[in-house]
């Protein structure tokens, strides 16, 4: 294959998370890279149906007790970014030369985006949704690099190995190069979403049992829409100690500190709020 050969992927118009992305086959069957694409097609749903069982058991295996909420929301961003892998290394398969180098740029710039809009439509309204849709995008941006620069390897030893034909290299019955054997040649990992390209960032600290209860109350507190910082305190009046915090450890209690210090209460509050990313308040007036 070489530059006058168009590649020609693109998403499908209806993208969803458990269909091809690229939708149907997009060579005619005349073309040898018809042959390629079924071919590693087959290859990544078989990859797909075992990723997702894998992430099935994992799911299912997650303690209780613990970060049971962290690790749970930990997989959800791992579906995509499994599958985001799975796809792009399946488009790779057909790319050689300069002009289907940039055809593949931009659909896995365009799959990003399409995987981030797809994620957000699908996250539960009880997720944090800001807060995962920008982790996902941190984790995709390293993978993105990755298939660009796997793409252009490809492309390389593609027409390295075309360019040795004349040498008595073998080809295959479809007429294209042999892909080679040796050591280095094979370029993608056999399965991408197994170690993750993203840089995970150190696990943080188990929080403290008493300001876990506190943020459990607190989302709990935020489903039943509370109107007013005010409200807060009032709901907390009683259900659980205060935090080593001003102005509630000087007026000893919830509602004591927001009336002693309001400005300093409502900061408090808005940290934490922000910080558990729960749903705003009701414009207005603050009682």
């Amino acid at each position: 294959m070489d530059d006058s050969h168009d590649l020609t992927i693109n998403l499908a118009a209806d993208l969803e998370s458990t269909k091809d992305p690229c939708g149907d086959n997009p060579f005619p069957p005349e073309d040898p890279r018809w042959q390629l694409w079924a071919e590693a097609t087959r290859k990544a749903e078989e990859d797909l149906y075992q990723f997702r069982a894998d992430l099935l058991r994992r799911t299912n295996a997650v303690p209780q007790r613990g970060n049971f909420w962290e690790q749970f929301l930990a997989l959800w961003i791992e579906s995509f970014t499994g599958q985001f892998d799975i796809w792009a290394r399946r488009a790779v398969c057909v790319v050689s030369g300069d002009a289907a180098i940039e055809v593949y740029d931009r659909w896995i710039s365009r799959y990003l985006a399409a995987m981030l809009t797809l994620a957000q439509d699908r996250c539960p309204e009880s997720y944090p949704q800001a807060q995962l849709i920008t982790e996902l995008h941190y984790q995709l941006l390293p993978r993105l690099q990755f298939w660009k620069a796997a793409a252009r390897r490809h492309s390389r030893e593609i027409q390295a190995q075309a360019a040795a034909v004349d040498q008595g290299q073998k080809t295959d019955p479809a007429g294209l190069v042999t892909p080679p054997v040796s050591e280095g040649s094979q370029i993608l990992p056999a399965a991408p979403f197994a170690t993750s390209v993203h840089q995970k960032a150190p696990k943080p600290k188990k929080r403290d049992p008493k300001y876990a209860a506190l943020d459990a109350l607190l989302r709990q507190i935020a489903a039943a829409h509370p109107q007013s910082h005010e409200e807060v305190f009032r709901s907390l009046e009683g259900r659980i100690d205060i935090p080593n915090a001003q102005p509630f450890v000087g007026a000893r209690g919830w509602l004591a500190g927001f009336k002693r210090n309001k400005a300093d209460a409502r900061a408090w509050l808005s940290r934490a709020w922000s910080r558990l990313n729960l749903p705003p308040f009701p414009r207005g007036p603050k009682r």
